[in-house]
């Protein structure tokens, strides 16, 4: 009641829209990071053991489980040292089903014994962990050295076996015999190894699942970017600006972490990929810290005209 002649209607203006639509966003986004998570459904459940067994009955089989591995400080062993009765007693189980090193200075050797008890003597070898700066797979039978192998992103991408993100290989294990797998893994970056034998069919069927799932987030996080792209050269608000930049940076950090990013974006670049992690980190931590202080800003104004009212 204002002088006893009527009254008048405070009017409290409502968040700005872009704040409901942000917190949409991140939801997408976040359901997006789930998802490529997930990449196409369940893995093969990984077995601790001495021996991976390729049966007819499964189509694909986790070798990381039953390796052993051996750490050289001197990077100076080759494969002929460690086929000696001395060397192999020197490897000892990692007893974790996808073995992680951290960041080791020394050279890390591993190897796992593969019976091969299929009517098949084609399968790949897949490691997917595609940002390992440089590794040599053997494969050893009946004493000598039947395959060599040469993989890391140190190499050039047309340099693969296989033109893949991951590290593809494919590999001829006799049937009725037992072969070994060793791999030498040099890296300044994190050396994780998640390495699993496929049949053909089953690799192909994988690797298209989990391709959709990634283009799908991927063509999702570009829409995002595209609206709020017009949004900003609408409204001229540099929030929209940050966050544009934000979530392709956080899309291009994804990218290189599945090697996505050197397989189409950099494939002649190998010193620029080694560096490319760290880069956009940065990107990611500088552009989302100045979304969020435009969003802050934007929120204590409108609180600050709220208690004005």
């Amino acid at each position: 009641m204002i002088g006893g002649f009527g009254t008048k209607t405070l009017v409290v203006p409502s968040p700005p829209s872009r704040f409901c639509e942000v917190r949409r966003y991140f939801a997408i986004c976040a359901l997006g990071l789930w998802g490529t998570s997930l990449l196409a459904g369940p893995r093969p459940e990984p077995v601790l053991g001495e021996r991976v067994v390729l049966t007819e009955q499964a189509s694909s089989f986790p070798v990381s489980a039953a390796f052993r591995y051996l750490k050289d400080p001197s990077h100076q062993l080759e494969i002929e040292d460690l086929l000696r009765a001395r060397r192999n007693a020197e490897f000892v189980p990692t007893r974790q089903t996808v073995p992680s090193f951290g960041y080791p200075r020394e050279t890390v050797w591993v190897r796992a014994a593969v019976e091969n008890r299929t009517p098949s003597e084609e399968f790949f070898l897949e490691i997917a962990y595609p940002v390992l700066d440089r590794f040599d797979l053997f494969v050893v039978a009946n004493g000598r050295v039947v395959h060599t192998k040469q993989g890391g992103d140190l190499l050039p991408f047309s340099a693969r076996e296989w033109k893949h993100r991951n590290f593809v290989f494919r590999l001829g294990l006799p049937r009725g015999t037992v072969s070994w797998v060793y791999l030498r893994v040099r890296s300044e970056s994190a050396v994780q190894l998640p390495v699993t034998i496929w049949t053909r069919a089953a690799f192909t069927e994988k690797d298209h699942d989990e391709q959709a799932v990634l283009w799908i987030y991927y063509g999702v996080v570009m829409v995002m970017a595209l609206y709020n792209l017009f949004l900003y050269f609408s409204l001229w608000d540099r929030s929209y600006l940050w966050y544009v930049a934000s979530i392709v940076s956080v899309a291009l950090l994804l990218m290189v972490q599945n090697g996505l990013a050197y397989e189409y974006l950099w494939p002649t670049l190998p010193g620029w990929n080694t560096q490319a992690q760290l880069a956009t980190v940065c990107f990611m931590i500088f552009f989302s810290l100045r979304f969020a202080r435009g969003y802050l800003r934007a929120w204590q104004n409108w609180r600050s005209s709220r208690g004005a009212h």
